[in-house]
């Protein structure tokens, strides 16, 4: 007769069941990543992109995009418009949860990097902070 006592799943994963003080922002923050998770596209499949964190030290939204190979021999107007095209998809996702987004562009800030995964380095090709696109190419 066998004697080992079954542990169900509850039983294993109890630890995980207690209740953890989280913050609105923390929440709305978790919200607003699940929506870009399922949201973003980039058609022209030219960037794609990373989570969306906060950062407590600069009190902003961050967002970091990768640059696909391709997007250097764009027009400098394609570029732009493809970059512009992923901000404002970031900041309206920001949006739905943070309506602050709208009026204070200082909230939002974005990178977008191309990759050397062979040196496993990278090199900032534009930023978006204070509501402007700053191009590095």
């Amino acid at each position: 007769m066998n004697t080992t006592k079954t542990i169900s799943n509850a039983e294993i994963l109890q630890k995980y069941f207690a209740v953890q003080p989280i913050t609105v922002l923390d929440w709305q923050l978790l919200n607003a990543r699940l929506t870009w998770s399922g949201f973003y596209s980039d058609d022209d499949k030219y960037l794609s992109q990373a989570g969306i964190f906060f950062d407590n030290e600069k009190s902003r939204f961050r967002a970091n995009f990768s640059i696909k190979d391709g997007f250097d021999v764009l027009p400098e107007d394609d570029k732009k418009v493809t970059l512009w095209q992923a901000i404002n998809n970031l900041k309206y996702v920001l949006w739905l949860s943070f309506s602050e987004i709208e009026s204070s562009p200082a909230l939002v800030y974005a990178n977008f990097i191309k990759p050397d995964l062979q040196n496993r380095t990278y090199d900032i090709k534009a930023v978006y902070e204070n509501g402007e696109l700053s191009i590095e190419y």
